[in-house]
């Protein structure tokens, strides 16, 4: 059974972001918190996937459904890639840095041996911001699995929305096109009045009483449904009951309305065909109002048509997360929950360095590496070096004695002299790097100069020695 527990928290140990063969390394409670860590980056990559795969298969309906799956996997291992390294941020730094700060103009370096030296808040800004980067994003993922846990709570609110924005865009809508109508009923009673004798007037007007009273009945049901709208948008921004009542009740008049005018339009197309004028004149000017007026009609019932269409393939899935947050305090905790989810593990990763041990074995290693591969550095530097070196001396000694063979021939003492120095200058000699610095790699301290200085009285001896 402990080989079971212990095998699962060294597994959960591997998605903590940090090294696994220091992590083993390390007392139980360290693993423990490492192991929660990992248990909490997978518990982050199962709820992307959820989220994103549950936001896809509200974005592709039908058959694009399955895309919703392979989406949802790359997005969650997107997001834990990224929270990894957010996560890895958080580490204390362990190798010794030199920081430059701002000094009169100039940039001085400060020197700064150890980072546990000088302790400092670890709230900086660069951490708050991180925070806030990591809360956004959990805020993110948090609003799908709300819609999915909480949806049947918003289908009320939902219908009421759907209710108002149908009125909204029906209101919108037939405001040009009765306008139209309006204007298409006062220029056929102006080629009326010039066509008609007055002994007429009532046969006329008892003919194109139906399309009159269609006309007026449109801009009644403009006006009136514009102002209810208002005082329902007014409404809906108080949060008392009185006011929501009113709402609902305000509502329930417009959706009248707007049914008796949907009935209204089709009562008209069925009848408006019977309306006939026995003047042959008179029927062809009513002829072409009747067209332009079933032009209209029939453009407003398209119109709903379309728009009735739209609001059953829309899920209105903005305002529903909208309505959730916004009515039910259960949304709310599960937004706090997935954001407490993606904070935890920095809380560990910050407690892990008061328990000591973990990173004091990642600096020990960090710094073998990185001495390791400098000394290899240095070694190569020093081939190299040697290499050139012996070229550049076996072209010297090819070219000086060139002109030494002609000394030869006169003084083969002075050669003789002059060869034997020449190769004490060209002998191989070992090559070492210089350092500039006290700490190499790190740079961090500067050499101290080995010169002694003087005084400014042993200055002025060696300047006047016979006087002072």
């Amino acid at each position: 059974m402990n080989k079971a527990i212990n095998r699962l928290r060294l597994f959960f140990c591997t998605f903590s972001g940090e090294d696994d063969y220091i992590i083993r390394e390390c007392k139980p409670r360290i693993q423990i918190s490492f192991a929660l860590i990992g248990l909490f980056v997978m518990i982050v990559f199962a709820g992307c996937w959820v989220s994103a795969s549950s936001f896809m298969a509200e974005l592709f309906e039908g058959s694009g459904k399955w895309l919703s799956i392979p989406i949802g996997i790359l997005w969650a291992l997107l997001v834990a890639n990224m929270y990894l390294l957010l996560l890895y941020t958080v580490s204390p730094t362990l190798l010794p840095i030199a920081k430059k700060k701002a000094g009169k103009g100039k940039k001085r370096k400060i020197v700064i041996e150890t980072p546990e030296e000088k302790r400092k808040s670890e709230f900086t800004p660069s951490l708050i911001f991180r925070m806030a980067f990591i809360s956004l994003l959990a805020i993110i993922i948090a609003q799908p699995l709300n819609v999915l846990l909480l949806s049947s709570f918003s289908e009320r609110s939902l219908a009421n929305h759907k209710t108002e924005y149908r009125i909204n865009m029906i209101i919108v809508a037939d405001s040009s096109l009765i306008k139209q109508e309006v204007q298409n009923q006062t220029d056929f009673y102006q080629n009326l009045i010039t066509k008609i004798h007055v002994s007429d007037s009532v046969t006329v007007a008892n003919n194109v009483r139906l399309l009159n009273n269609k006309v007026a009945n449109d801009q009644n049901f403009l006006v009136q449904s514009k102002m209810l709208l208002d005082s329902l948008l007014k409404w809906n921004k108080s949060t008392f009951g009185k006011n929501k009542q009113k709402s609902d009740s305000v509502r329930a008049i417009l959706s009248a309305l707007v049914d008796e005018e949907l009935q209204s339009d089709d009562i008209f197309m069925s009848e408006i065909d019977n309306v006939q004028f026995t003047d042959r004149k008179l029927q062809s000017d009513f002829e072409s109002y009747r067209a332009s007026l079933k032009k209209t009609i029939e453009a407003k019932i398209k119109n709903y048509t379309r728009l009735n269409d739209l609001l059953k393939k829309s899920n209105f899935y903005v305002k529903r997360i909208q309505i959730l947050l916004s009515e039910n305090p259960a949304s709310w905790i599960i937004t706090l929950a997935v954001c407490g989810i993606f904070l935890l593990p920095i809380y560990w990763k910050f407690s892990i360095r008061n328990h000591g041990g973990f990173y004091e074995k990642k600096k020990h290693i960090e710094n073998k590496i990185v001495h390791d591969d400098y000394n290899d550095f240095k070694s190569t530097y020093s081939k190299i070096f040697e290499t050139k070196l012996r070229e550049y001396n076996r072209q010297t000694w090819v070219t000086a004695m060139q002109l030494l063979h002609k000394i030869e021939k006169i003084n083969p003492t002075k050669f003789a002299d002059i060869s034997q120095q020449l190769k004490k200058e060209i002998s191989e000699e070992p090559v070492s790097k210089y350092e500039y610095w006290a700490d190499p790699p790190f740079r961090t301290k500067r050499k101290q100069s080995s010169k002694q200085l003087l005084s400014e009285k042993d200055f002025l001896k060696t300047i006047y020695p016979d006087t002072i």
